[in-house]
């Protein structure tokens, strides 16, 4: 009989281990979380076509085995397990698109926007509104700063306050006995002072008025000492009322240094902020020379008009013109590097640590073919592009 009620036991265990795992399984999830994060940025800076690999890692359980209960299947799952894959995207980095690349239509890009640009390592390829975020999280930051300090000043006030705040009490409670303390000394002085009225009144009892004088001046003297007990009392409750004001007076100076500090520093943020530019997207109609490594980030547009390109280590000029300038420029250069003789003995012997500072250029727009030509003739007399540059000619006669 004991050997049947242990069986019974038993498998009434093993029902409710089943049980409980079946119930376990079924809060749990077949698919977990997918994360992902940036793998690797090929950026052809010649095309401005770049190929971005991101990393994406899945969790998943399998199920390891099924538990059977009422003649029904229940799967037991196993411990999450990690699959990754990559995924690659193909988007051209003009300056244009790096300026909207937060505002991307491909979700990955854009949530990775601001990560692919820090992974180029580029400065010259930080759009506006990435400058801006980070000016922005700087003077977050700044701000941040001075109300900790702020708080820490603000706290130590209300701590000082407070402890000169709690030792006034303590005095003024003091001062309460001793004030009570002073009235019946002086009631009991009153007494003795009427005694002695009383006994020269009937002018009797010479010995006990001399007793009692005795205790009138005791008295007295008690008095005295506990008025000028009371006295240091009230001294210290002012001066510790003194310190008060001279704590509050400091921290409202204190506060205020620091708010003006935080309103300084906003308006440095909105002059930084407003003196940030977009990247340029095209040739502008001015006198300004643009770094050549700029140039490849520009969107494409056919120009009639004459080029200017500028050696800042030399200060040597090369004057052009053609029909479709920006199909010019990329035939002198892949990037920043020479593609003819012309420029490439300076390019290759430069000393400047960062060859692509090298060389700038500059625009001009114009219309009809004897524009194109009086203009060549001027510039390379100008910058003196014949004698001391690298142009072949004096220009087209």
């Amino acid at each position: 009989m004991a050997l049947d009620i242990f069986s019974l036991l038993k498998s009434s265990y093993k029902n409710y281990q089943r049980q409980s795992l079946i119930e376990a399984n079924q809060r749990k999830s077949k698919v977990g979380d997918t994360v992902y994060s940036l793998s690797s940025v090929d950026l052809n800076p010649t095309t401005r076509a770049a190929k971005i690999t991101f990393e994406c890692t899945k969790q998943y359980r399998t199920i390891e085995r099924y538990v059977t209960s009422n003649y029904e299947k229940h799967p037991v799952y196993s411990d999450w397990k990690y699959k990754t894959t990559y995924i690659k995207k193909s988007v051209k980095l003009t300056n244009e698109a790096l300026e909207a690349l937060n505002q991307h239509e491909d979700d990955l890009v854009r949530d990775f926007a601001a990560e692919i640009i820090v992974f180029l390592g580029n400065e010259d390829l930080i759009p506006s509104w990435l400058r801006k975020e980070w000016l922005r999280k700087q003077w977050q930051n700044e701000v941040a700063k001075l109300n900790a300090e702020k708080g820490r000043i603000t706290q130590e006030h209300t701590q000082a306050v407070a402890q000169a705040n709690n030792e006034i009490k303590a005095i003024q409670d003091a001062l309460k006995k001793t004030e009570k303390k002073a009235q019946k000394r002086r009631n009991r002085l009153d007494r003795i002072i009427r005694k002695i009225e009383k006994i020269r009144a009937r002018k009797k009892s010479t010995k006990r008025e001399q007793r009692l004088l005795k205790k009138q001046e005791k008295r007295e003297q008690v008095c005295v000492d506990l008025e000028n007990q009371m006295n240091s009392q009230l001294s210290e409750i002012q001066a510790l009322e003194r310190q008060i004001e001279a704590l509050d007076k400091a921290f409202t100076t204190d506060t205020q240094k620091f708010d003006g500090q935080i309103r300084t520093l906003y308006q440095e943020y909105i002059a930084s902020e407003k003196q940030i530019q977009p990247l340029l997207t095209s040739f502008r109609q001015d006198d300004e020379f643009i770094p050549l490594k700029t140039f490849m980030g520009l969107q494409y547009e056919k120009i009639v008009g004459c080029y200017v390109i500028h050696n800042t280590e030399r200060d040597k000029y090369y004057v052009g013109q053609s029909k479709d300038v920006m199909k010019r420029l990329r035939t002198h250069f892949r990037g920043t590097v020479p593609n003819n003789m012309i420029f490439a003995e300076d390019y290759f012997s430069s000393q400047l640590k960062n060859k692509d500072d090298l060389f700038t250029v500059k625009v001009i727009r114009l219309q009809t073919k004897d524009e194109l030509d009086a203009t060549e003739k001027e510039l390379i007399e100008y910058y003196d592009a014949y004698f001391h540059g690298y142009n072949g000619t004096s220009g087209n006669i």
